[in-house]
């Protein structure tokens, strides 16, 4: 996966549902990483080079300091990692939030040949990794613009309501034969947890 993938499932919405923060530089990645003294996975860290962030809809995408409060990964990860104490995995770097409380973490101890980390759906209350959800950041990233896409029209407006059929579900993260397919790497991680 490419962030030009990215670009593309992003082009779905209408001007002003999805809004993006200019490129992040290279001090500030280098700062995120010594403040939270871990090494960003390769395929974020090209997501931030081209942009640091923004929002899709009521979905934020994280970035690196300086940004808004409610994008700041670096932010996040610190009160995660402190709120969660002594419990939370110090290899979970949470790259994206669940509107439910749950976490998408970046599993650092799980690194490709590439130096890129796997990443992971986090249940916000066992703390455990429920399922993989994309075998590095962009794919992820794809994969979770895929399922707002399914979820609600190009104006942001949610499909659905009470005059709709409803719709059928996503095949991200459970269908897995749909999910390799456009994943192949995942399959390396499956069965696997940390």
């Amino acid at each position: 996966m490419k962030v030009a993938d990215i670009d593309i499932a992003l082009a779905y919405f209408e001007n002003g549902v999805v809004e993006l923060r200019p490129a992040a530089t290279q001090t500030m990645l280098e700062n995120a990483e010594n403040r939270l003294d871990i090494a960003l996975p390769s395929s974020l860290r090209e997501f931030l080079t081209h942009r640091n962030g923004g929002w899709v809809g009521r979905y934020p995408l994280l970035g690196v300091p300086p940004i808004d409060k409610d994008l700041d990964l670096v932010e996040d990860n610190e009160r995660v990692r402190r709120v969660r104490a002594p419990y939370w995995n110090p290899a979970h770097l949470v790259v994206a939030p669940d509107q439910s409380g749950d976490y998408y973490v970046a599993v650092l101890d799980q690194r490709d040949k590439n130096g890129d980390c796997p990443v992971a759906f986090v249940d916000g209350i066992s703390l455990e990794i429920e399922w993989w959800a994309g075998s590095n950041y962009l794919t992820f990233l794809w994969f979770y613009i895929g399922s707002l896409k399914h979820d609600y029209q190009p104006d942001g407006t949610p499909f659905g309501g009470d005059t709709e059929e409803p719709l059928p579900d996503y095949p991200w993260p459970f269908d897995h034969e749909w999910v390799l397919q456009h994943d192949p790497e995942l399959k390396m991680w499956l069965g696997q947890s940390s």
